[in-house]
């Protein structure tokens, strides 16, 4: 269910109510007035700060270090973290690529 802000026209009191669609526009005052749903500005969330959903984990997190802690509680490991022999090769190929990049990117200043 939607949350609405309503405003009364009358004592200008202001709410917010979880309301059906349906019954958005029933939403009385304590003094009796009919009240009207206003537009109130976003609250202002930094994205850092808002969950998502992690489908992998089923669950909402903050940030990395939130996941990450969520995965040991769980007792995962990211697919990076393997001891095969396979990605440590990858991991290893990887860092070689990146360290060539970089070497690169140093000479040419």
């Amino acid at each position: 269910m939607p949350v609405y802000s309503y405003q009364c026209p009358n004592c200008h009191e202001l709410v917010e109510e979880f309301r059906s669609v349906d019954e958005r526009n029933t939403v009385k005052c304590d003094c009796g007035t009919q009240m009207e749903i206003v537009v109130l500005s976003a609250p202002y969330h930094p994205k850092e700060m808002l969950p998502y959903f992690d489908k992998g984990l089923g669950c909402h997190v903050r940030d990395r270090a939130d996941r990450k802690r969520i995965m040991e509680a769980k007792g995962l490991k990211e697919a990076g973290d393997s001891d095969h022999p396979t990605t440590k090769w990858l991991r290893e190929v990887r860092e070689q690529e990146l360290d060539a990049k970089n070497s690169g990117r140093r000479h040419k200043g």
